[in-house]
Parts: C-alpha cells; structure tokens; sequence
C-alpha cells in the first residue's frame, strides 16, 4: 500500500522490524502490510507515552526468535548451548547469568565476556 505523499518507510515507527522481514529501506514508500501499519514517528513521538525501560518490543522478540531459529542441530545440550549463544552474540545481545545456587560467583557477569566473545560493536 501507498503511504502517505511525502513520506517514507524511515519515517514509520516500524522500519526495523519491516527491514528485518520483507528487505525494506528508509527510502520505499509502500508498505507490505494489509491495512497499512503505517505510523508516523515524528507524529508519535509527539503523542506517545514514554516506553517502559524494560519493556520489550517486537523487533527484539524477533532478533531473539530469528537466533534461536538458526541454532546448529545436532550434538548434546552443550554444543546447542554454544551454538546459541554465539548466534545471540551475533545477534547484538548479552547473555547475564542470574542468581542461582551452581552460579553464585558469576552473578552478573555475561557468558559472552566468560566464553571470550569479543564484545559486540
């Protein structure tokens, strides 16, 4: 669908996650969903509420689900482990061990730091 005259994919509050599932750029001005989700950034920052902190959002569900999809088959436990972790580090996240009994020294630390990944640009 056609958005609005003047404006472009890079103006919708949704250009990541339409970048990351049909290949769309800043400068298209159709929008692949049917009704258009077409939302306006500037407009809604204006009008929005600020976003909780630790809300999560779509696109980060997405890269999330997109990593675990693309996990290595095969092998035990411990080489889908690895596998995922280092997709997720790929990915742009962090992965910080919580409290627990077996893990109490490595509180707050990332696997990423602890399996010497180097850190994500």
């Amino acid at each position: 669908m056609q958005l609005p005259t003047g404006m472009t994919c890079g103006d919708c509050v949704h250009i990541a996650r339409c970048k990351a599932m049909f290949g769309h750029v800043e400068a298209d001005t159709y929008c692949d969903w049917s009704p258009s989700r077409f939302q306006n950034r500037a407009a809604r920052a204006l009008a929005a509420t600020p976003q909780k902190e630790n809300e999560m959002d779509n696109v980060y569900a997405w890269r999330l689900g997109e990593a675990a999809k693309k996990t290595e088959p095969g092998g035990d436990y411990i080489d889908g482990g690895w596998s995922l972790l280092k997709l997720l580090h790929n990915a742009g996240f962090d992965v910080v061990v919580r409290e627990n009994e077996t893990s109490a020294h490595h509180i707050g630390k990332t696997l990423n730091g602890m399996c010497h990944l180097t850190p994500s640009p």
